[in-house]
């Protein structure tokens, strides 16, 4: 079973002498593919920009979110400062005391039956099911109408690969760039449609990965008013508030408290 260890990202990336990112104000990218570059995240098999199409509300519409770069020594370092102390279920086992045979009790017979006052039960045979009544079963289907079981997704080890992402348990606020817009600036207070989006208007959603392995891909919410008129052309980059890395031999690290400006995924939309 993986264990977890819960770490501060900021804090772990001090403790073990690596250099934290540069922060960028992303309000400051001029394009999307100049913020999409200081974001540590990336899609599954994707090269480039990923152009978000929306469609169906409540599920991924892109592929597995991924780190662009692994680091296996983040796993190392924090894998040398686990101390794990026994649990319960590791503690020695210890008998119990068998019962002494001067404090032990002989358990008084029941009396047997006697006999004499025992009655023979009078048995009565239950006829026979002639053949003529007896269901001929029903023959086995023939192979040719067996369905085979379509297999299920390999993986190349017990444990994820390093650096595999595993859900995203939190996202905060997108940051959106219009389609006609020279700066970005939070979703919610992007100028223009005749509602506001919501802040939360894009999310992490469940998605199973190439590798087999499941992990969070990115939706949205449902459209309101003449929002959807407003997606067309435009840019967006959603920050991960909180985040499952797995290291080797199963070591779950669930990861939060990162930057918003470079722990962040960015995608075009269609």
């Amino acid at each position: 079973m993986a264990q977890t260890v819960q770490v501060v990202l900021a804090a772990v990336l001090v403790s073990i002498g690596v250099a934290a990112f540069v922060p960028f104000e992303v309000r400051q990218a001029s394009s999307c593919a100049a913020a999409a570059a200081q974001c540590r995240f990336t899609f599954e098999g994707v090269s480039g920009l990923y152009t978000l199409t929306p469609g169906v509300t409540g599920k991924a519409l892109t592929p597995k979110i991924i780190l662009k770069k692994c680091d296996p020594s983040l796993y190392a370092a924090v894998r040398a400062e686990i101390s794990v102390s026994p649990s319960e279920s590791e503690a020695p086992y210890l008998p119990t005391p068998a019962v002494s045979p001067a404090n032990f009790e002989t358990p008084t017979p029941t009396p047997a039956v006697s006999p004499a006052n025992f009655e023979t039960p009078t048995l009565t045979p239950t006829p026979v099911t002639s053949p003529s009544n007896i269901e001929t079963p029903t023959p086995v289907s023939s192979p040719s109408n067996i369905e085979t079981p379509k297999p299920s997704p390999a993986v190349s080890s017990v444990y994820p690969p390093e650096c595999t992402l595993g859900d995203v348990d939190e996202t905060l606020e997108a940051y959106f760039l219009g389609a006609n817009s020279t700066s970005f600036v939070l979703i919610s207070q992007f100028e223009g449609p005749s509602q506001a989006f919501s802040p939360a208007f894009f999310k992490a959603f469940p998605v199973l990965g190439i590798d087999g392995y499941w992990g969070s891909g990115v939706g949205h919410e449902a459209p309101q008013g003449d929002q959807a008129d407003y997606l067309s052309g435009s840019c967006a980059v959603l920050p991960l508030g909180e985040w499952q890395e797995y290291g080797p031999d199963g070591l779950l690290l669930n990861i939060g408290g990162g930057d918003p400006f470079t722990d962040c995924v960015a995608f075009a939309v269609a």
